[in-house]
């Protein structure tokens, strides 16, 4: 079952027509009869029972298929009769694993906005929609967020997005408005991995205490250590399919030690480490790659690193001046 809701001008009336149609009797629509509305022009559609999913969306039963709504301009279509033969609504909460919203706050550009992420059970292509208050896409940008291991769509809502509807293919292009609140909108969006990475990776890294393979025993001294934990049990984390791939205790600890001291001593060799020794896939390894070139960890370990370099520079240094005195 397909329904529409079109809006247009006609005799300078604003008209509303509702539209239904059978996707097992195409040739005939349900049209209601035109009536008055301050709505602004348009059109939106749910499309339920797709049999052939679009790229991305899981292939199997109606259950796993969500409904999607798109928006196109308002046309006519002819009234015919059409007796109509009801369908069960699908459940898109069983294609899906959670959902989740998040507030941005409005600055002196825009005002707030909401981001709703779902998370999805199977592979999807990921994709950011930007849509109005009431959540109907009217754009969609780059997803532009690593996110190792979730499959996402992430729709970013605010009336901005209506009222500049005409002008959101510049959001890419260093709109005024526009560009600043989708970056907001992916920054909210990596917040909200990190943070699920985190959550996921320490279920992981009680298994790997308990085996007693995790290569760190004593708790952070300082909050330095507590970020370069924090940073390795979200690597840890994504290799965890290849770590875990044995049951030898001694495998595990050793492949945890050695990314521990990559990352300790040269973190441009952790890729290489990630796909040629653990053999994980190079999809997985860029996303990770994209991930940490983002992350705020990734920042404070990189800083730390380079003072503790310049530190022992500078001590060498010292010392060589001293000896040739």
């Amino acid at each position: 079952m397909s329904c529409g809701e079109t809006v247009a001008d006609a005799d300078g009336r604003r008209l509303l027509t509702r539209i239904e149609i059978n996707r097992e009797d195409l040739r005939n629509a349900t049209v209601s009869e035109p009536e008055e509305t301050g709505r602004a022009t348009g059109t939106v559609a749910s499309v339920e029972g797709i049999s052939e999913a679009p790229a991305g969306l899981p292939r199997r039963g109606d259950s796993d298929r969500p409904r999607h709504e798109v928006r196109s301009p308002p046309r006519e279509v002819p009234r015919r009769p059409h007796h109509r033969r009801r369908q069960p609504n699908p459940d898109p909460s069983e294609a899906w694993e959670s959902t989740f919203d998040r507030s941005i706050e409005a600055d002196d550009k825009h005002g707030p906005a909401t981001l709703t992420i779902i998370e999805w059970k199977r592979e999807v292509d990921r994709r950011h929609y930007l849509c109005d208050e009431q959540g109907v896409a009217l754009h969609e940008v780059p997803a532009a967020v690593a996110a190792p291991g979730f499959q996402y769509t992430a729709y970013l809502k605010s009336p901005v997005f209506r009222e500049l509807e005409a002008e959101l293919p510049l959001a890419e292009l260093g709109h005024e408005t526009l560009a600043g609140l989708v970056a907001a909108g992916r920054e909210e969006l990596r917040k909200h991995f990190e943070e699920r990475l985190a959550a996921r990776a320490g279920d992981v890294i009680k298994d790997w205490q308990a085996e007693e393979v995790y290569p760190f025993v004593e708790p952070p001294r300082d909050d330095v250590e507590a970020v370069k934990r924090q940073l390795f049990d979200v690597v840890a984390y994504t290799a965890s399919p290849a770590v875990n791939a044995t049951k030898d205790k001694r495998a595990k600890r050793l492949s945890l030690r050695l990314l521990q001291e990559t990352m300790e001593s040269e973190p441009s060799a952790l890729r290489r480490i990630l796909e040629e020794v653990l053999k994980l896939p190079r999809d997985q390894v860029e996303q990770l790659d994209e991930l940490l070139q983002h992350t705020t960890l990734f920042s404070i370990v990189t800083a730390s690193r380079r003072s503790r370099i310049a530190s022992n520079s500078c001590a060498g240094s010292s010392i060589s001046s001293s000896t040739q005195k």
